[in-house]
């Protein structure tokens, strides 16, 4: 866990770079990742990450992740005194990060390196404007052209060639992009 772990927490860092010219400080750095760090405490976070891939809401998961999620961000929002945007915020971010780590697990668990599953949001930047805009709308599922494109970008980190793995890889971009957008928005509204 402590690997992937890190990848939630090494994007929304790495992204906030890319965000703001400023450096973040250690208390910001914190303050930023304050939910998803409450969810991995609480043992949590698997649980929220289930529930944002889940395609239904049958399943139970997502009553349980809202629970945990609230609490997180209440204690959070008490901490560092956020509006409700910045919760919100911080909640996506929290949610992003519990998603890649969850992914990351499970790709650990199918054989994928450790190294090659730390490298997948390290090709955030590599992306085209199309790219981005594929994995911020979700519409990259049906797109061949795209999962062609991910497939080699993938296979070049060492994500074996494999349609599950693969698929697995580009939902743990995902969770980068579209953390990226939210690690951004949070810098400028708390830190800007």
């Amino acid at each position: 866990m402590k690997i992937t772990a890190g990848i939630g927490f090494v994007f929304a860092l790495v992204v906030a770079g890319e965000a703001s010219a400023q450096t973040l400080t250690a208390p910001q750095k914190r303050e930023m990742t304050c939910v998803y760090d409450a969810l991995a405490m609480t043992r949590q976070a698997p649980l929220v990450a289930q529930s944002y891939l889940s395609e239904t809401t049958a399943n139970g998961f997502r009553g349980r992740a809202d629970a945990a999620l609230e609490s997180a961000a209440r204690e959070c929002a008490s901490d560092y005194a956020w509006d409700d945007a910045v919760r919100g915020l911080a909640v996506a971010i929290g949610t992003m990060s519990a998603t890649a780590d969850f992914l990351g697990d499970e790709l650990k668990a199918a054989g994928v390196s450790e190294d090659a599953v730390a490298k997948i949001a390290g090709l955030k930047p590599g992306l085209s404007k199309r790219d981005v805009e594929l994995l911020l709308d979700g519409g990259w599922g049906d797109d061949r052209a795209f999962l062609s494109r991910m497939r080699t970008k993938l296979k070049g980190i060492g994500v074996p060639d494999d349609a599950v793995l693969i698929q697995k890889s580009v939902k743990v971009l995902e969770t980068a992009v579209i953390g990226a957008d939210f690690t951004k928005s949070f810098v400028e509204a708390q830190f800007s």
